[in-house]
């Protein structure tokens, strides 16, 4: 039994069971079912005779594909439903009269939605298959949700796997590359890159880049660009053409052809070190909480692991040099 058939399937026993009792029973009790259809979110229930003819209909399902309860009983399901999508369909319907019991999922074309159908067959006393019964369940919704949860897995995945990474870069390049090759994934954006202040101060450089060639590239840092805004307010920045953007955004977009830009700046003592660049070719309206929590929580990693390589580096440089004269050591020259 799948995530979803599980979640219902309390609610569909007991609304298989209200149909049938309303089918065989007295018409006050189908209008009372009716009434408790009607008010249950998210479900439709159709009972069809032996010739495929609408014997109960109730429900927001039922609603939702354009079919008016009361105007529907006594139609034929065929001349309801005469299109490919419905002669699938009716071919479940049908196995119901046979005395099969079939769970199946699809997407109608008329509403657009996903719906999670149950088809059942409705015996006498004697045990004799009087009428077929579908329950259909709208779990748009729930797809959208699972579907949510499956991108959580594979993005806390991705920020794991680059947590790992940078834990083991012991060189500053392989380290601010698995930042950028992991903001990338984790965004599923194609070009990514970090930028810290260039040696002559004069703005900001590229120091790793994937997806993209901007070794050359240098960002002045104007207020009006979101690059200069997100370094020296230590904020995110969402940039896409003519929503606050800069020259230092104008040109990064000519150079990628991105036309969104997030600006994430890597923070370590409340100060930025640098920023992160992640462009996308596609126009997209904003970056949504969980992205952000994900880059910020990536952004922190990268703040620790850029530390702690440029640590190792000026160690292994103090290594080789000596301290008086500055030129290489002994040790420096061995290794030659």
């Amino acid at each position: 039994m799948g995530v979803t058939e599980f979640v219902l399937a309390g609610s569909l026993a007991i609304a298989c069971a209200l149909a049938a009792y309303a089918f065989i029973r007295a018409h006050r009790v189908q209008r009372r079912a009716r009434t408790l259809f009607e008010h249950l979110p998210e479900t439709g229930v159709t009972v069809y005779d032996r010739d495929l003819r609408v014997r109960f209909a109730a429900g927001e399902v039922v609603r939702q594909i354009g079919w008016d309860p009361d105007e529907i009983e006594g139609k034929r399901l065929p001349d309801l439903m005469a299109d490919p999508q419905g002669e699938q369909l009716i071919a479940h319907q049908v196995a119901a009269l046979r005395g099969e019991q079939r769970s199946f999922e699809y997407q109608s074309v008329r509403t657009g939605r996903d719906y999670w159908v149950r088809v059942v067959p409705i015996t006498d006393d004697d045990g004799e298959v009087v009428a077929g019964m579908s329950i259909s369940l709208d779990i748009t919704d729930y797809g959208r949700g699972e579907r949510e949860l499956g991108g959580r897995g594979v993005d806390v995945e991705a920020v794991t796997e680059a947590t790992r990474a940078l834990a083991r870069s012991v060189d500053a390049t392989t380290a601010r590359t698995a930042v950028c090759e992991a903001a990338r994934q984790v965004a599923e954006a194609p070009v990514a890159a970090l930028f810290e202040p260039s040696p002559n101060g004069d703005g900001l450089a590229p120091s790793a880049v994937v997806g993209a060639l901007l070794t050359d590239l240098r960002l002045p840092l104007d207020r009006e660009s979101g690059a200069a805004l997100a370094f020296s307010r230590a904020e995110e920045v969402f940039v896409a053409p003519g929503h606050r953007d800069g020259a230092a955004d104008r040109e990064l977009m000519r150079r990628t052809g991105a036309k969104a830009i997030l600006w994430h700046p890597v923070v370590r003592d409340r100060a930025a070190l640098g920023v992160l660049a992640i462009a996308w070719h596609e126009p997209i309206d904003g970056v949504s909480l969980r992205l952000s929590a994900l880059i910020q929580l990536l952004g922190a990693e990268a703040a620790v692991a850029i530390g702690r390589a440029d640590l190792l580096g000026r160690l292994q440089h103090m290594a080789r040099t000596d301290d008086l004269t500055g030129l290489p050591n002994r040790r420096h020259w061995e290794e030659q």
